[in-house]
């Protein structure tokens, strides 16, 4: 009951907030007709706006799948917690509980930027419940004949919104993931020397709980922190939602850094800047080639074409505007025996970084690292560069639950693993002055936690 506690107590002061759950899953049926739950997801959202509200079903002679948008009454949130902890969804299938003492696992985690907190419930290893199912080996040519067809199974839980097939964890899992119940809105600019800070959040908050911090970057490298209550705000209904407005002046700042709280509790940051100014000049020339900052975080996030070429080139982009010295090697034909990325900080210590777009150990890319991280330490140490830290980085476009799996081996070889929410945070710090340094000293922090610790959550931002 720890982690379930844990979890009612991170979003108990907006538990009531939620007014919809989207729910999702992919299910097997078994040689007896039973329906098992391979894995749901319950997504709590404070609003219904800009949520796809269609209905989706799939069913064929051996898996079937469904995603759908469900209302909450008040109270529903507990409900749903209390029939998770048993393996079922409030709307949809179960999950088959283990033949043991221990028939579920349970945990929880809170991610920041941001938060999201989860909790998530495993039970019956899933090879097992394929080997009782006589789980066909044809299946990804029933997802292709099927009314509706999908390419792989990997295709049809992606449509769900649920992690690829062959990532996920050995264990069949139900997860409820609560978003935060508020969000600093894209709207927020600096104009003439103001920071307008806009925020929109759920009806039945309490604006005078609701707090905006803000730290404020001059030119001359002066920081100044200061914050404004939620009943200070210019506050107004829009859609299923309240937006709120503030204003704070900065001179000739050309961006802040803005966090968002209710009741003490961080619940979303944000970078606001000046688009007529830049505290980054690298930021600044790439904007000439991507305008509306969206191309970058794409080949970051679904990159086209050569899939691993395009995100190895996102990566080493993003490396670049954040102030590091980036060799490419891995896009050079005659060089491709070296790491993908080498990235070199102002004062000479070095990353050496893997990138894929699938799991970290993909096509041996651990020892890959791990040898080429030794490799160069030694050339530094016998060139008289002993001092020089060396940090071995391995890159996915995937979230950290999705390459869980690979995490002890990150762990074992003092790999940072950079995930896709991890990828998102580096983006907000393009825009702030260039500081190679402190990121490389952070990304010792995503070094995956010993297996007692959550490895979820880590950020190399805002430290």
């Amino acid at each position: 009951m720890q982690y379930v506690e844990e979890f009612s107590e991170a979003i108990s002061n907006w538990k009531d907030a939620y007014v919809c759950a989207i729910q999702s899953y992919v299910g097997l049926k078994t040689s007896q007709g039973e329906r098992v739950l391979l894995y749901g997801r319950t997504v709590l959202e404070p609003s219904m706006f800009g949520i796809d509200q269609k209905a989706f079903s799939f069913e064929t002679k051996n898996v079937f799948a469904g995603r759908f948008l469900k209302t909450l009454k008040l109270g529903e949130v507990s409900i749903l917690i209390e029939k998770a902890q048993v393996g079922q969804m409030i709307d949809g299938p179960a999950l088959r509980p283990k033949k043991s003492s221990d028939p579920f696992n349970l945990y929880s985690t809170s991610d920041y930027h941001p938060l999201v907190s989860n909790l998530r419930i495993g039970a019956e290893s899933r090879q097992f419940l394929q080997r009782q199912a006589k789980y066909p080996q044809y299946l990804n040519w029933e997802m292709k004949s099927a009314d509706v067809p999908f390419d792989t199974l990997d295709d049809l839980t992606g449509y769900c919104g649920l992690p690829a097939w062959d990532v996920m964890r050995d264990e069949t899992r139900l997860e409820i993931v609560a978003n935060a119940p508020g969000r600093i809105d894209k709207r927020s600019v600096i104009t003439e020397g103001n920071g307008i800070i806009v925020c929109r959040v759920a009806k039945t908050l309490d604006v005078s709980k609701l707090k905006i911090g803000v730290r404020v970057f001059a030119k001359d490298h002066e920081v100044i922190r200061a914050s404004i209550k939620g009943n200070l705000f210019e506050w107004h209904d829009e859609n299923d939602y309240l937006v709120g407005k503030c204003s704070i002046q900065v001179g000739d700042a050309p961006v802040l850094e803005a966090y968002l709280s209710y009741a003490e509790v961080p619940i979303d940051q944000s970078s606001v800047s000046d688009p007529t100014k830049h505290l980054n000049p690298r930021h600044a020339i790439n904007q000439l080639f991507d305008p509306k900052n969206d191309r970058l975080p794409l080949l970051l996030s679904n990159p086209g074409g050569d899939r691993e070429k395009s995100f190895e080139g996102g990566v080493s982009t993003l490396l670049t505007l954040l102030g590091f010295s980036v060799s490419n090697y891995g896009r050079i034909p005659k060089f491709q025996e070296g790491p993908d990325i080498i990235a070199m900080t102002p004062s000479g210590h070095v990353a050496i970084v893997e990138c894929t777009v699938g799991l970290l150990n993909q096509n041996d890319k651990i020892s890959k690292l791990v040898h080429r991280s030794r490799a160069i330490r030694e050339k530094l140490a016998n060139s008289g560069y002993s001092g020089v830290e060396i940090q071995p980085v391995g890159v996915t476009l995937l979230s950290q639950e999705e390459v869980a799996a690979d995490l002890d081996d990150a762990r074992a070889h003092g790999i940072a693993v950079i995930c896709k929410q991890n990828l998102e945070d580096a983006l907000k710090q393009i825009e702030l002055p260039l500081d190679a340094d402190r990121f490389f000293r952070n990304l010792k922090k995503l070094i995956p936690a010993p297996k007692n610790q959550s490895p979820f959550g880590n950020s190399i931002v805002y430290q």
